[in-house]
This record gives structure tokens, sequence and C-alpha cells, in this order.
């Protein structure tokens, strides 16, 4: 991205979802099934964290979660620990 384009986007405030939005995406990915909520954080800024989790028919349990990131937007540079991380499939690398 080139800094101009990155200095117009700086400029925008950054905005969270509520979690009513957070909740509609995960029953749209759930497509109706049943599922927990295992925990919920919020601070000033609204969501930080919510998991959810859902029972298999086998038993076997999956959860999914929401986490705000922890980073400012504004800055281009990746936060400190950050990495990317590709793989191979079908012969092309994807990062």
């Amino acid at each position: 991205m080139n800094q101009e384009k990155f200095a117009e986007r700086s400029e925008i405030p950054e905005q969270f979802p509520s979690q009513e939005e957070i909740k509609s995406v995960f029953e749209t990915l759930l497509q109706g099934q049943e599922y927990t909520e295992l925990r919920v954080q919020s601070d000033e800024t609204g969501v930080s964290l919510y998991e959810i989790e859902v029972a298999l028919e086998d038993g076997e349990k999956i959860e999914y979660n929401y986490q705000r990131a922890t980073y400012d937007f504004r800055d281009p540079s990746l936060p400190p620990g950050a990495r990317f991380f590709c793989f191979n499939s079908y012969d092309q690398l994807f990062c």
C-alpha cells in the first residue's frame, strides 16, 4: 500500500463491531446450529473477546471466537512478534 492511501485511511476512526454484529456473524456461519456462549469480554471500546462453542453430533466440540486486535491500525508496521504464515496447496504458495 502506498503511503498516500495509508495516510487517507489512517484519518478514518477505527470502528469495532457490536456484540450483536459479532453474534450475527456467528449465527450466519453456523447456519442454525445451536451454540453455547462461553465468554464475552468488553471494555470502554466495545467487545474485546467473544467465544462460543458448538457441540457436533459425534460429541466433538468446536470453538469459535472473535478477538479484537490490540495494535494501532494506523501504524503500517507489523506488531512485535507478528509473522506471516504461508502454506502450499496444490503446488501454489499462499501467504
